[in-house]
């Protein structure tokens, strides 16, 4: 970590919004462009959720001015180090890797109707985000289950919403009207105890907070690399039988990045590689740097780096260290 910021230059940043798809809310965050003393300069997103208990994009820039680094800034320009060093050779991020396909988000499963829309695109694995009302979006997602047969396989979200009771009242009522071979993974039902993920081995659970340092009872784990060292997986991979790797939910940026890790990682472990989250799609209202639609295809953009340098070097930079 010294190192990596004792070879800092200077940081400049452009805030950009991302607005959600048939909802009157906007996402805030900031492209990096960091410069280093070797003279390499790279990209990378910063785009942080408050809502689950990060600090607000405003801490995370009014502590970069003061020279400070939180782990989402500094994981940021760990991120635009990998692009310098590939813009300094000129070659593109991609270039050798092999991208792995993405499940499909569906983020209102009660108003979900493009089923056979993507099962023709290609889409085989469809990941939902459970919210309140939960009994009805559950009697939903049953139905589809039904309808869908092992065209799909099934990853559900809970976002750690859930406390010990409401779990155990969802799981007696429809648990056992789930086909499990059409479920992959039940995702953060509720925040990581040992004694209740021991409790519930039974089900395919997958957590997606994981420090490094300790064995879990999990065999799944989900990987977001813009906010944790990928290098740190690659050194105790071996605790989980399955990797699965996503994005943030942020800029285009973040998607290019997360398939960049993901792609190295399976490249040396080709045996682990999974349908990830890597494929953004339905989520925001397009803009400049929306990747273009390739279904579960990651889409490969041409040019060194990332692929946006065009893009990026028409942005209005303001320096903030």
């Amino acid at each position: 970590m010294n190192n990596l910021i004792s070879s800092i230059k200077k940081i400049w940043f452009s805030p950009y919004e991302l607005k959600i798809k048939n909802k009157a809310f906007v996402r805030h965050g900031a492209l990096l462009k960091v410069e280093f003393i070797d003279g390499r300069t790279g990209h990378a997103d910063l785009h942080p959720w408050p809502e689950k208990g990060e600090a607000s994009l405003k801490v995370h820039l009014e502590k970069l001015r003061k020279k400070e680094f939180t782990n989402l800034s500094l994981r940021a320009v760990a991120i635009a180090r990998e692009e310098a060093q590939a813009l300094a050779k000129g070659i593109n991020m991609f270039s050798s890797l092999k991208i792995p396909l993405s499940h499909y988000l569906i983020l209102d499963i009660e108003n979900f109707y493009e089923a056979e829309k993507l099962l023709s695109q290609g889409f085989k694995v469809f990941k939902v985000k459970l919210n309140h009302p939960l009994g009805r979006q559950t009697k939903k997602l049953l139905d589809l289950m039904r309808a869908l047969g092992f065209a799909v396989k099934w990853r559900l979200d809970f976002h750690v919403n859930l406390n010990e009771r409401e779990w155990t009242d969802w799981v007696e009522e429809y648990v056992p009207n789930i086909n499990s071979r059409y479920l992959d993974f039940i995702e953060a039902p509720f925040h990581y105890q040992e004694r209740w993920w021991l409790k519930n081995k039974q089900y395919p659970l997958a957590l997606d907070v994981w420090g490094g340092e300790n064995t879990l009872p999990v065999s799944t784990l989900v990987w977001k690399s813009s906010r944790k060292n990928t290098e740190d997986l690659f050194k105790r991979w071996s605790f989980f039988k399955r990797v699965v790797f996503t994005h943030s939910l942020s800029h285009p940026l973040d998607q290019l990045s997360s398939a960049y890790f993901a792609a190295r990682f399976y490249q040396v472990h080709p045996r682990l590689e999974e349908v990830c989250a890597l494929v953004q799609k339905d989520v925001y209202e397009k803009g400049d740097f929306t990747l273009p639609d390739k279904g579960p295809f990651f889409p490969r953009l041409s040019g060194p780096g990332w692929g946006f340098s065009s893009l990026l070097d028409r942005l209005s930079w303001k320096k903030i260290l």
